[in-house]
């Protein structure tokens, strides 16, 4: 990091797999939906609901903003 930036070519293989796991639980926090797949590989669509669905809204908000 310099000057309070990273960047991606001076991370090591270790921190890359990290940030890329992080981002990807980023964005399935700020999916409005769930998705899985049955057994049969038939995808299943949930919205979500509660906490889960403020935290989507919160994030999706943010990242307007920003």
């Amino acid at each position: 990091m310099k000057n309070g930036f990273f960047y991606e070519n001076e991370l090591s293989p270790e921190e890359l797999k990290q940030l890329r796991a992080l981002v990807e639980q980023k964005k399935s926090l700020g999916r409005h939906y769930n998705f899985s797949y049955d057994r049969n590989g038939i995808l299943n669509i949930e919205e979500k609901e509660g906490d889960a669905l403020r935290i989507a809204e919160e994030i999706t908000s943010w990242n307007s903003f920003i």
